[in-house]
């Protein structure tokens, strides 16, 4: 073998192991119903189907400026009708404070289920389905849904395939539901697909129903006290403390002017990552100058965090208004 094949082949071989250790899928189930905070559990997004008795494929409520969930597709095989249960008290209970057409809401209740009652059996193959973006972040995913009397599978898929799906079966009963938690990140930019679909029935009229989701950053072994920016003139002062980092390698810094949600326009400004100086028992404090800056502008910055497998994690963002 010549030598520029043996170079070729490592570089594939590299290139591939990164891939690996970018990308994973992971989920669990919870059964029963809680009251949920869609505002402090949706940061990066969520919506909510099926307030009061609305069947709209597209959120009743969502986070206002919020684009990363998508509508609803209805799968629906056996051409059954759609019914808003938020009209029936029962189920999770859901609040936000910064919704897109309702801005407030207090424990409200909502769902949106394909439902008949011309006999049993016809919820079967039904389902909803709905897209997030992907990416080499790691992102947490909370999906509220119930199985009414029925059998309903959950299937996660990545678009890129740099990792196996996620498939977990759940059966309902008559008013319990639950909800799944779906860390995932892919190895290059893509999205994650989501199937919610009954897959057999218990005899009875049987119903499938989703309720709301909620998208954010996946948790890490970060205890981040505190992140900020701030005009220091000739350039931006960028500061953030932790309390404890466990397997933390270091931190790069993403910068962008435009739109904030979109993690598409920013760019990295750290050319080499900053070491860690935390521990699993101690913090650190950080400290970063920010000088290829224009008076005048808006800048907003999120703090990235590596660990020791090379996996992300994303703070942020935060915003500075520079003087003119």
């Amino acid at each position: 073998m010549k030598p520029v094949q043996i170079i070729f082949l490592l570089a594939m071989f590299f290139l591939f192991a990164e891939n690996a250790l970018c990308s994973q899928l992971t989920g669990t189930v919870a059964a029963g119903t809680s009251s949920v905070n869609l505002t402090t559990q949706g940061t990066l997004d969520w919506a909510v189907w099926g307030t009061g008795s609305s069947t709209s494929l597209i959120p009743a409520v969502r986070q206002s400026g919020g684009s990363f969930i998508s509508n609803l597709t209805y799968v629906n095989p056996n051409g059954q009708p759609l019914r808003g249960i938020g009209q029936f008290s029962f189920g999770s209970s859901f609040s936000w404070t910064n919704g897109n057409t309702t801005p407030t809401g207090t424990n409200v209740f909502a769902g949106l289920q394909s439902w008949t009652e011309a006999g049993p059996g016809l919820g079967v193959n039904q389902g909803f389905s709905f897209t997030v973006p992907a990416d080499t972040s790691i992102r947490r995913l909370v999906v509220y849904i119930h199985a009414h009397h029925g059998t309903c599978q959950l299937t996660a898929t990545l678009s890129d395939g740099s990792a196996s799906p996620y498939v977990h079966s759940f059966v309902g009963g008559e008013i319990t539901g639950g909800y799944y938690t779906i860390d995932y990140a892919a190895a290059s930019v893509s999205q994650l697909t989501v199937l919610w679909q009954e897959t057999a029935s218990s005899g009875t009229y049987d119903h499938p129903a989703i309720y709301a989701v909620t998208l954010s950053y996946s948790p890490t072994a970060i205890d981040l006290l505190s992140f900020a920016a701030s005009d220091a003139g000739d350039f931006v002062d960028i500061t953030w403390e932790t309390a404890a980092e466990i397997e933390n390698a270091g931190f790069h810094l993403w910068r962008c002017q435009d739109n904030p949600q979109d993690p598409d326009l920013y760019t990295k400004i750290t050319g080499f990552m900053i070491p860690a100086q935390g521990g699993a028992t101690w913090g650190a404090k950080y400290r970063y100058e920010d000088f290829s800056i224009q008076p005048g502008a808006t800048y907003f910055y999120k703090l990235e965090a590596i660990d020791d497998g090379g996996k992300s994690s994303f703070y942020g963002p935060v915003q500075v208004t520079l003087k003119p």
